[in-house]
């Protein structure tokens, strides 16, 4: 069983992520939850994930935390 310690997750209707905009990131300006995570993670081996906040922000945080009170995926998260 492996934990991959370093994932990041986010909803853009609640936190614009405003680097995403910049030139090159097209393809990660989308939400990312959970089941995007789930199935990123699929047949690789790793059981558990961290979360890491993106943005230096409280509410951020608390959303992460708020997904791994609901997913046996996520281990933690650092915010």
């Amino acid at each position: 069983m492996f934990v991959d310690s370093h994932h990041h997750l986010w909803d853009l209707s609640r936190h614009d992520q405003p680097w995403t905009a910049a030139p090159g990131f097209a393809a990660i300006r989308r939400t990312f939850g959970v089941a995007d995570l789930a199935h990123a993670v699929a047949g690789t081996g790793v059981h558990r994930t961290v979360l890491v906040q993106v943005l230096n922000d409280a509410a951020e945080t608390r959303d992460l935390l708020a997904m791994a009170a609901t997913s046996d995926l996520i281990a933690g998260v650092v915010g």
